[in-house]
């Protein structure tokens, strides 16, 4: 009996131990993005750190990931950013070229500022993607109504067979995560394993959400910032127009 229960005793601590270390990592790879996020107000900066951190090993670790954004004036949610490989080959190079060179998160966000963003066939894909702000959208629509993560397994996926997005990803299994900023949906993430097939955890799907509300908020901030800047610069085009126009039209006095 004692015997037994030591063994118990000994699998229990090392349970409690993996679950330590798993809680953290995930504070890690928090601390880690949050930072990133804080460096830039630019909002392409931020989409691209937000897609890292979804896609990165040492982030959240899903093969692709997908930022749509909500458009309020135009009533449509538009696809702005894509990250991921192309094809198993491409993935492999990239991950091999990743552990080779030992590349962090901060790593990869650097090289995006410093070097141009590669545009991939993924990425292209999902800036083609307009859709209308109704049903018609399907589960991205879902996701936004109801405010919650929308989990897509592959026993459901014949369900969604006409959906916008299943049509066109190719995936058997996903995940969209709302963005949430002060209670108001602005977009979703999109994130699946469509190179190593391996299912999406609960815990992946989780920490996903915790994320994308951090996400949520640097979008927001990023948009108004961007506002902001436009703003300023009409208010100086037209203080200019009116400071030209009003010089043209004084009154002048003619010498005879």
């Amino acid at each position: 009996m004692l015997i037994n229960s030591l063994a118990m005793d000994e699998k229990e601590t090392e349970f409690l131990k993996k679950e330590l270390e798993k809680a953290k990592s995930e504070l890690n790879i928090f601390y880690e993005i949050s930072n990133a996020m804080r460096t830039t107000l630019k909002l392409e900066e931020i989409l691209y750190i937000i897609l890292t951190g979804v896609t990165c090993h040492h982030g959240l670790g899903f093969n692709r990931a997908a930022l749509f954004l909500v458009d309020e004036d135009k009533k449509i949610i538009e696809g702005k950013m894509g990250i991921g490989p192309d094809t198993g080959e491409e993935a492999a190079k990239i991950w091999e070229e990743i552990e080779r060179k030992k590349l962090t998160l901060e790593d990869l966000i650097e090289n995006f500022k410093t070097k141009r963003f590669r545009k991939s066939k993924w990425h292209n894909l999902i800036c083609s993607i307009k859709l209308e702000l109704s049903k018609s959208a399907g589960l991205i629509y879902e996701a936004i109504l109801d405010k919650m993560p929308l989990h897509v397994r592959k026993e459901v996926l014949k369900n969604y067979a006409s959906d916008p997005l299943v049509k066109v990803f190719n995936t058997e299994e996903f995940v969209i995560v709302p963005l949430l900023a002060k209670d108001k949906v602005i977009g979703v993430l999109y994130a699946d394993n469509f190179i190593t097939q391996h299912p999406i955890s609960l815990d992946q799907i989780k920490m996903l959400n915790m994320f994308a509300n951090q996400a949520g908020l640097a979008i927001e901030n990023s948009k108004l910032y961007e506002s902001t800047l436009i703003q300023a610069k009409k208010d100086s085009l037209t203080s200019l127009w009116t400071v030209s126009y009003t010089h043209l039209t004084l009154p002048t006095t003619e010498r005879v």
